[in-house]
């Protein structure tokens, strides 16, 4: 299972190359929040859990987008979709600039206890307006709620266009 796991992990876009972590300036991160939904669903039409809690966080994903020949996308759009829990959702979105970087906010994104894997999946999707890419973000977006940095950096798996 955790083979599968680590499969699905890395399709998507391509990979080449690591790119060190993302160090945005201090002063452009905010306060780590969680927030309640905003949602004006009633409770019957919320998706029930048959795992545990649901909680509504707000955070940052930063990352990189790079281009076909493999070098940094500039003014690449990009935004974190979820796909299964409120399919098409998006929680954020943003540009990169010219060292084909990425830093915004991501807001009301659920996180379910006890359901890794399975709860809500989400997607860096980017899109140059003629090849796009896309990687799975699950995994950062838990970490960065669970260590309590709220600060989910993906740049380690950047996001190759095709």
């Amino acid at each position: 299972m955790r083979l599968v796991l680590s499969l699905t992990l890395f399709t998507g876009c391509a990979a080449e190359g690591v790119h060190p972590p993302f160090d945005p300036p201090r002063s452009a991160t905010q306060s780590p929040t969680t927030v309640e939904s905003t949602d004006t669903t009633s409770e019957a039409e919320v998706p029930e859990s048959a795992c545990g809690s649901v909680h509504y966080v707000d955070m940052t994903l930063m990352g990189v987008v790079l281009d076909v020949d493999h070098e940094p996308a500039v003014d690449v759009d990009v935004w974190l979709e979820e796909r299964n829990w409120s399919p098409h959702t998006v929680h954020g979105e943003g540009t990169t600039d010219d060292e084909g970087r990425f830093y915004f906010d991501i807001e009301q994104v659920p996180i379910v206890e006890e359901c890794w894997g399975i709860g809500p999946q989400f997607f860096l999707a980017a899109d140059d307006g003629s090849s796009g890419g896309e990687i799975p973000a699950n995994m950062h977006i838990v970490w960065a709620w669970l260590d309590g940095t709220y600060e989910a950096d993906i740049s380690g798996l950047p996001c190759v266009l095709e």
